[in-house]
């Protein structure tokens, strides 16, 4: 009895890392179909760069609940910290966007002042 129990559980966890990895794929390959832009029209490599911070934090979610569905802790500490430094990055490439556009309005600004 208690091997078909602990059989099941395995089972049942096998499914959802399936579940979670074909989620993964799914993401990855609808940014690979959208041509690279992001929500706010970058170009292919601001794109990556913003498709980055999201694959870290997609990648992270999986492997914290691969860790919690099988029981290990290591695996589950790496996804919290790849969802860390997804969201850093998703942060870095936020403010470098703000900074670049201020950039550009300021040079904007320069080329239509007169001399």
């Amino acid at each position: 009895m208690r091997s078909t129990v602990k059989g099941h559980l395995l089972s049942t966890a096998s499914a959802w890392l399936i579940v979670l990895a074909v989620l993964y794929v799914a993401v990855v390959w609808q940014y690979k179909t959208d041509g690279g832009k992001s929500e706010r029209g970058a170009t292919n490599n601001e794109g990556v760069t913003d498709m980055s911070g999201k694959t870290d934090v997609v990648k992270g979610r999986i492997k914290e609940a691969a860790g919690a569905l099988t029981g290990n802790e290591k695996l589950r500490a790496e996804g919290q910290t790849d969802q860390a430094v997804g969201e850093v990055k998703e942060a870095v490439q936020k403010v470098a966007g703000k900074v670049q556009t201020t950039a550009a309005k300021v040079v904007d600004k320069a080329k239509k002042s007169p001399k």
